[in-house]
């Protein structure tokens, strides 16, 4: 599942009323509009969200940027990239984290921690 402008980064592991694997979700941020982050200040609003909730793997409210969503045959790969400012130019790109899913099923890994 791939989804946008939910305001966060998302890494999901989607999960049946069984409670088995069914899919995994990335989500983007909205490039300039606010998340909860902001409406919060000095509460990590990701964290809690990914606490609360055993599907989510990753889940950031703060930053603002796009999903570099890498496809082929052996896996999907998703890097989570923010910008450093929506406001002005120049703006720097980083990386906030990298996860991969394969077609065995075992879910979301984290490629790369921020």
């Amino acid at each position: 599942v791939v989804s946008g402008d939910s305001h966060s980064f998302w890494a999901n592991e989607l999960s049946d009323a069984a409670g088995r694997r069914v899919a995994v979700e990335f989500g983007t941020t909205g490039i300039t509009s606010p998340g909860a982050g902001e409406l919060s200040p000095g509460i990590n609003a990701g964290d809690l969200i990914a606490k609360a909730n055993p599907e989510v793997i990753f889940n950031d409210q703060m930053s603002k940027g796009y999903v570099l969503l890498t496809l082929t045959r052996t896996e999907a790969r998703a890097d989570m990239v923010a910008v450093s400012t929506i406001s002005t130019r120049p703006f720097e790109t980083r990386v906030v984290k990298s996860f991969k899913t394969t077609p065995d099923g075992k879910g979301v890994s984290t490629l790369k921690e921020a």
